[in-house]
C-alpha cells in the first residue's frame, strides 16, 4: 500500500464544474483521511452540492481528479461509485416504505435459489448481522413505514455498509431529527468512524461539526477557501470563512 492510499480515503483535486450561466466550482480541492470524520460547510451556492454530485457519479467534473482509496476514479453512474464503495444517504431518504428493512436494505440483490424464490432466512440473517452495528431495536421484518426518521436513517447507513462502502456522505443527516434522534446520530458515526470507514458530512450546523467531527473544509461561492483541524479553530472562524468577511457579533440579541 503506498502512503496516498494509506492516508487518504478520499481525495479531489482542481475540480471545476460549470453549468449555463453559472461556474458552480473553480479548481476546489478536499482531502479524506481514513477513519475520518470530514465536515464540508458553506453558504447556499458555495458548491457543496454540486461536489457531492461528482464524487457519487451524478455527473461528470470539467476538470480535475478524484482519488478513492489511492486509484484515480470517474464514476459515470451512481452505481459506479457505490460498487466502488462510495455511500451517500440524502436529505430526503430513498426507501420504499411499503416494505421491511431487510428488502430495502439489499434491494436489488437478493440472493435467490434455483427456482428464483428470495432466500428468505439468509435475508433475516445477513440483515440481523448488519443491524448488530448499530445497537437498535430495529428487526428485519419491520415496515419502512412504521419507522421514525432516525431509525429510516439508520436503514439508509445500513444500506451504504451492505454494499462495504469505505466512504459515507451525510448530506444535512439532522435536518429531521430531534435532538435524542441526532445523538444516536453521532453515536453511529463514531462507531463507522473506529471501523475505519470515512464519512463526509455536510451540514450548516457548526455546533454538530463541533461536537463530531475531524476537520471541517469550507467552500464559499465555488471555490476552496481552507480546511481547519477542529480541534484548533472557533465557531467564529469557521463561519467567517464561510461568508468572507469579519463577524463582530455572532449571536445577535433577537
Amino acid at each position: 500500500m503506498n502512503r496516498l492510499q494509506s492516508e487518504y480515503c478520499l481525495k479531489v483535486e482542481g475540480i471545476s464544474k460549470s453549468f449555463p450561466g453559472t461556474q458552480a466550482l473553480s479548481k476546489v480541492r478536499l482531502e479524506v483521511g481514513m477513519g475520518e470524520v470530514h465536515a464540508l460547510v458553506g453558504e447556499n451556492g458555495a458548491g457543496k452540492s454540486t461536489l457531492m454530485n461528482i464524487i457519487s457519479g451524478v455527473f461528470p467534473p470539467d476538470e480535475g481528479r478524484i482519488l478513492f482509496q489511492g486509484r484515480s476514479v470517474r464514476f459515470l453512474s451512481p452505481n459506479e461509485a457505490q460498487t466502488a464503495g462510495i455511500g451517500f444517504v440524502h436529505q430526503e431518504l430513498a426507501l420504499c416504505p411499503h416494505i421491511n428493512v431487510a428488502e430495502n436494505i439489499y434491494m436489488g440483490r437478493y440472493d435467490k435459489g434455483p427456482l428464483g424464490f428470495i432466500k428468505r432466512r439468509k435475508l433475516h440473517a445477513d440483515t440481523v448481522q448488519l443491524l448488530k452495528l448499530f445497537c437498535t431495536n430495529i428487526q428485519p421484518d419491520d415496515k419502512v413505514e412504521d419507522l421514525n426518521l432516525a431509525d429510516r436513517q439508520i436503514v439508509e447507513i445500513a444500506k451504504s455498509l451492505s454494499l462495504k462502502c469505505r466512504l459515507l456522505i451525510l448530506d444535512e443527516p439532522t435536518s429531521s431529527l430531534s435532538d435524542s434522534e441526532t445523538e444516536i446520530l453521532f453515536d453511529i458515526i463514531r462507531g463507522l468512524k473506529s471501523n475505519g470507514i470515512s464519512v463526509l458530512y455536510i451540514s450548516h450546523r457548526i455546533a454538530e461539526i463541533f461536537e463530531v467531527c475531524d476537520k471541517v473544509t469550507v467552500f464559499r461561492d465555488g471555490h476552496y477557501i481552507n480546511t481547519f483541524n477542529v480541534s484548533e479553530v472557533t465557531p467564529r472562524q469557521v463561519v467567517e470563512s464561510m461568508v468572507g468577511r469579519e463577524l463582530h457579533n455572532l449571536y445577535p440579541p433577537k
